[in-house]
């Protein structure tokens, strides 16, 4: 599935009453393949690649990553979880530091150049803090000015699938900030 977001409209000073930006959600069930782009048409970007446990990346979006990073972008890692259940180790601290080796390998495969593991209990991220998860990942993105993400579908919850309800997107978006440029006031 392709998903966009089409901006319209600019947010202007001054405008009496509430100024609007509309927002549109395009899908699309198509599969589409994009085959590489000649030269480095992405150089000097930065990509980060987020994943709950060390193998969702390679078994999901290996080949999309390895492809955006010939094509020019520098890639980070981020691994949400410390993948503690799941492993090979004799205790819980080897299994853990055994999934952070083969994290490791697996950016080193890809072509990623840092990695960031943020060391959440595996299977526990709805008892995690969402706004500390927000602001280390908000944190990174500004350190390492990511511009694109790949990650999982937060809207794919195969839960909701089970319970009768279909895909639903919001039409229309509003966003504010606290001032134009992003920078807080003094």
């Amino acid at each position: 599935m392709i998903s966009r977001l089409v901006f319209a409209g600019i947010l202007t000073a001054g405008t009496a009453g509430l100024a609007q930006n509309r927002v549109r959600f395009e899908q699309s069930t198509e599969v589409f393949v994009e085959r590489d782009r000649r030269g480095q048409p992405h150089t000097g970007k930065v990509l980060a690649a987020i994943q709950p446990r060390s193998d969702d990346l390679p078994l999901f979006a290996a080949g999309t990553i390895i492809k955006l990073i010939r094509e020019g972008y520098t890639g980070i890692l981020i691994r949400t979880t410390n993948v503690e259940m799941a492993g090979s180790g004799a205790t819980v601290g080897e299994v853990v530091l055994n999934n952070e080796k083969d994290n490791a390998a697996i950016a080193r495969a890809m072509g990623l150049k840092k990695v960031y593991n943020l060391g959440y209990r595996n299977h526990m991220m709805e008892a995690s803090l969402h706004n500390e998860l927000r602001s280390r990942l908000v944190f990174i993105f500004r350190l390492m000015k990511v511009d694109t993400v790949i990650c999982y579908d937060p809207w794919a919850t195969m839960k909701h699938f089970d319970a009768g309800l279909r895909p639903h997107s919001v039409p229309e978006k509003y966003y504010f900030a606290r001032s134009a440029t992003g920078e807080p006031r003094g």
